[in-house]
């Protein structure tokens, strides 16, 4: 299910609450945001030189692409959410934004808990009702980050609905309206990078929602999105995440799974 707020939409992928005696993980970068509360103190995110301790007094919110590292000395019941949101929020650079519960809500709080423990579609609109306020939360100055203007941005709509597909430059230039010779550089000054390489990204981003959302073969990923076969992927999976494909699958399985 999708919802629209304040324009945006946003996806709940996975929800759930977990009890895990073990927590340590070098980088558990993934494509959407994560939401994080424990009812307990003793687990760490690290980024960089950066920590932020989980608890019960703390929420943490985690944006996409956040290569951040783990660490447990404790068992508590870890409730998280993982979810996408379209606009601004999803440009967020990597970091961590914490909230208080008085500054959330013991209220909501409670409530967001006790939601993720059901799938109802009446629960999943209330659920990203607050997620919508969590993120209103995050101080405007992380929201203002640049937009693409809109020749570019149909061209970036247009390929990821074709992931599987390779277009030319020239068809793609006539798309957004530009010239041939205007059309790569524009896309890489607002961007940050050429088309081939963005577009190879946007498919293993896609990849990865596969690999944690659902039960497909790595084979039948690979196809699906272009790909040669599985080992053409792993390669350029590796490249781009640092880990293999089944490895990327394999840990978001035990943190759900402990």
């Amino acid at each position: 299910m999708s919802l629209y707020g304040s324009g945006l939409a946003m996806r709940i992928w996975y929800g759930g609450q977990v009890q895990m005696a073990q927590w340590h993980y070098d980088n558990l970068a993934a494509p959407y945001w994560r939401w994080y509360w424990n009812d307990k103190a003793g687990w760490t995110v690290h980024l960089g030189d950066k920590s932020l301790a989980l608890g019960p007094d703390t929420v943490v919110l985690i944006p996409p692409e956040t290569p951040f590292a783990t660490s447990s000395a404790s068992n508590p019941t870890h409730h998280y959410i993982e979810f996408t949101v379209d606009g601004t929020f999803q440009a967020i650079e990597p970091q961590f934004f914490s909230m208080s519960i008085p500054e959330l809500g013991k209220a909501r709080l409670a409530r967001i808990c006790k939601l993720i423990e059901t799938s109802s579609l009446a629960n999943e609109f209330q659920l990203q009702q607050d997620l919508f306020h969590c993120l209103s939360l995050i101080p405007q100055a992380f929201k203002d980050v640049d937009t693409i203007h809109s020749p570019i941005n149909k061209v970036m709509q247009f390929l990821n609905t074709h992931l599987d597909q390779r277009f030319e430059s020239e068809f793609l230039a006539e798309l957004a309206g530009l010239s041939h010779d205007s059309f790569p550089r524009l896309f890489r000054k607002q961007v940050g990078e050429g088309l081939q390489a963005w577009h190879q990204r946007q498919r293993i981003r896609a990849v990865c929602f596969e690999l944690h959302h659902s039960d497909k073969s790595i084979e039948h990923i690979a196809d699906a999105y272009g790909f040669s076969d599985r080992y053409h992927l792993s390669k350029l999976f590796k490249k781009y995440r640092g880990i293999g494909p089944a490895e990327f699958r394999k840990r978001r399985y035990e943190q759900h799974q402990l």
